[in-house]
C-alpha cells in the first residue's frame, strides 16, 4: 500500500488522454514508482471524466426503499419481507443523451398514504438548465419549474442527489477523487485530508481520510480494471464520532451491462446505519435500484419529452405552452435564451395563478401530503450523508 499526500490535482482538461491518459493505468501498475501515485489518481479521475461525457443510455428502473434489522440484511437488499418493515417503491426511467440527463419516477409509498401512494416527479438537467416537477411538493403541485444553473453547477451533468448508476459511477459531478480531496472547484486540499492507493489484481482502491471537529471519516472508492476506462464499482464511508459511535454507508454496483459508449451497473444496493427510528429502535436504511432493460436500446430525443397534465403550469420559460390541456413537453428543444429574466439560479419559482376548470385538492389530501413528505424527507436527508458535496462536514 502506498500513501499519497494531497497537493492539488491538475485540471482534468490537461490530463485527460494527454499527459496522463487513463489508458496508461496498466503500465503504471506493472512498474509503479512513487511519482506514479499521483498519476494514478489523476488517471482514474480522467477516466471518469471521459466516461461521463461519452456514455448515452435509456432504461426503466425500479427502486425499493425500506429498513432492515442488520447491516448485512440491508446490503443484501433483504428489507420489508423478512424484517416486517414497510417498503416504498419507485418506478421510472433514466435517460442520458448528449448533455441532457433525465430522471422520472412514480412513488408507491408503503401504507398507501393517500395521495402519496402515487407520487410523480420529473427532474432533468439539459443545456445549462434545470427542469423539475413534483406533485408532492405543495408549492409546485401545478408547476414544472425551469431555471438556469448556478455558477458552481455548470459542470454538473446529473439532475440531483439520487441513487442511480450514472450518479454513482461519478457521472453527476465527475472527479470523484478530486472532489473528496479538494472540493468541487479544485481548491486547496482540506485540512487533515490524506489519500492512500492500494492496487489489487483487477482493482484499484483509493481511501481518503479526513479528520475534522473530532470526527474521522474514511471514504473508500473501488475501481474495476475489467472495464475501459476503469469503472467505479463500490463506495463506502465510515464516520467515527467523538462519543465512540459510527455511521457506515456503502453502495455496491452489480450486473454491469454495456451501454452506448461504455458500461454501467444495472443494479445498485445501498445500506446505511445504524440509525435510530422515531420509536427509538436502531435499524439500517436500505435501497435497491434495478433496471431490466438498461442498455438494450440507444436513447432518442423522444425519451427527453415529458407528458404534462392539463393542470401543470410551466414556470420560468418565455412563451411556454399554456396549461389547460395535456401537452408533450420536449426538454431538449429549449436553451437558456428561452428563460424568463432573471436567468440565473435565484429565479423565483412559483405557479402564478389558479387554473380555470381544474378542481383544486381538498384540505384533507393537502395535510396528508405534508405529513408524508416529512417522512420521506427524513430518509432522504440520511441518504445525503453518503452524497455530501466536498468541503462539507460529514
Amino acid at each position: 500500500m502506498k500513501t499519497t499526500s494531497s497537493p492539488p490535482l491538475r485540471p482534468l482538461t490537461r490530463i485527460c488522454c494527454s499527459a496522463v491518459p487513463w489508458c496508461s493505468i496498466v503500465a503504471i501498475l506493472t512498474s509503479p514508482t512513487p511519482a506514479d501515485d499521483r498519476a494514478l489518481l489523476e488517471a482514474l479521475d480522467a477516466g471518469v471524466q471521459q466516461w461521463r461525457e461519452g456514455v448515452n443510455f435509456f432504461g426503466h428502473y425500479v427502486m425499493r426503499r425500506g429498513t432492515a434489522d442488520t447491516m448485512e440484511e440491508a446490503i443484501a437488499g433483504r428489507l420489508g419481507d423478512t424484517s416486517g418493515n414497510k417498503v416504498d417503491r419507485l418506478e421510472g426511467v433514466v435517460v442520458k443523451l448528449g448533455d441532457c440527463v433525465r430522471v422520472s419516477g412514480k412513488w408507491r409509498v408503503a401504507g398507501k398514504r393517500d395521495p402519496l401512494s402515487h407520487l410523480d416527479f420529473e427532474c432533468a438537467a439539459c443545456r445549462g438548465m434545470w427542469f423539475f416537477h413534483d406533485t408532492g411538493l405543495v408549492l409546485s403541485q401545478r408547476g414544472l419549474t425551469v431555471r438556469g444553473r448556478a455558477p458552481g453547477e455548470q459542470d454538473r451533468l446529473g439532475c440531483y442527489d439520487s441513487l442511480d448508476p450514472f450518479s454513482f459511477h461519478g457521472g453527476d459531478w465527475g472527479r470523484p477523487i478530486g472532489r473528496l480531496l479538494h472540493g468541487p472547484q479544485g481548491e486547496a486540499a482540506q485540512p487533515g485530508n490524506i489519500a492512500t492507493v492500494e492496487t489489487k489484481e483487477r482493482e484499484v482502491v483509493v481511501r481518503t481520510v479526513r479528520n475534522i471537529a473530532g470526527k474521522q471519516t474514511v471514504r473508500t472508492l473501488t475501481f474495476s480494471l475489467d472495464y475501459t476506462p476503469p469503472l467505479l464499482v463500490r463506495q463506502e464511508s465510515v464516520t467515527s464520532n467523538p462519543d465512540g459511535s459510527t455511521l457506515r454507508s456503502v453502495v455496491y454496483a452489480h450486473k454491469v451491462v454495456g451501454i452506448q459508449g461504455g458500461h454501467m451497473a444495472s443494479v445498485l444496493r445501498l445500506a446505511m446505519g445504524p440509525v435510530r427510528s422515531v420509536g427509538g429502535q436502531l435499524g439500517y436504511i436500505s435501497r435497491v435500484w434495478e433496471s431490466a432493460d438498461l442498455g438494450q436500446r440507444a436513447p432518442t430525443a423522444e425519451d427527453l419529452a415529458v407528458e404534462l397534465g392539463p393542470e401543470i403550469e410551466i414556470v420560468g420559460l418565455k412563451n411556454a405552452p399554456p396549461p389547460g390541456k395535456p401537452r408533450r413537453f420536449a426538454l431538449n428543444q429549449y436553451t437558456v435564451d428561452d428563460l424568463e429574466p432573471p436567468r440565473d439560479h435565484l429565479q423565483p419559482i412559483m405557479p402564478s395563478r389558479p387554473l380555470e376548470n381544474v378542481q383544486p385538492p381538498g384540505r384533507g389530501p393537502l395535510i396528508a401530503v405534508i405529513v408524508g413528505l416529512a417522512a420521506i424527507a427524513a430518509s432522504y436527508l440520511l441518504f445525503r450523508l453518503l452524497r455530501r458535496r466536498p468541503g462539507q462536514q460529514p
